[in-house]
């Protein structure tokens, strides 16, 4: 009897993630999806440095729990740096394409979704609801996939970077 392949929600956003993110890539072209797919790695990257900076302010301010606080300084700072610095890439360059620019902007743009989800996943690993998350990537065949290269991008990229990125999600910190 063949062995069944169990997908849950987290396989099909992924995949959804992906393809929308593959259709974006052939929209722009590759070298767009190169600086965006670097936009991403280096908001995320930059927001796991300055997130706890901002926490105590925002738990001043805001009457927030520490862990929330976190949480929400965390996910600000990364949208505001990628969807700041993705205008402007867009802006740059949303002129016509090539065909050849086109397909490896396609794949650039699978790339830039298995990242995005990636990122989604550890963001939601480390949050205050993190409880919710666990068992479902647990059983998902792909969430295994994105954190084994979240570890693999903080074990060989993390340490040769000039700031401290501390780990985040399961086995590092949690907000």
């Amino acid at each position: 009897m063949a062995a069944t392949i169990t997908v849950n929600w987290i396989d099909w956003l992924t995949l959804a993630i992906v393809l929308v993110s593959v259709l974006r890539g052939t929209r722009y072209g590759v070298l767009a999806g190169v600086l965006d797919l670097l936009a991403l790695i280096g908001a995320f990257l930059a927001a796991s440095a300055l997130y706890a900076h901002v926490v105590p302010s925002l738990h001043k301010a805001l009457f927030l729990p520490a862990d929330w606080a976190g949480f929400l300084a965390f996910v600000f700072i990364w949208l505001a740096l990628y969807i700041s610095v993705g205008a402007l890439i867009r802006l740059m360059h949303a002129v016509k394409t090539a065909p050849a620019s086109e397909m490896l902007g396609g794949v650039m743009g699978a790339l830039r979704g298995i990242a995005l989800m990636a990122a989604f996943l550890i963001v939601a690993l480390a949050s205050p609801f993190h409880d919710g998350f666990e068992s479902d990537a647990k059983q998902s065949p792909v969430a295994g996939f994105l954190l084994r290269g979240y570890e693999s991008l903080i074990v060989n990229v993390a340490p040769s970077l000039s700031v401290h990125i501390p780990r985040m999600g399961p086995g590092g910190v949690l907000f």
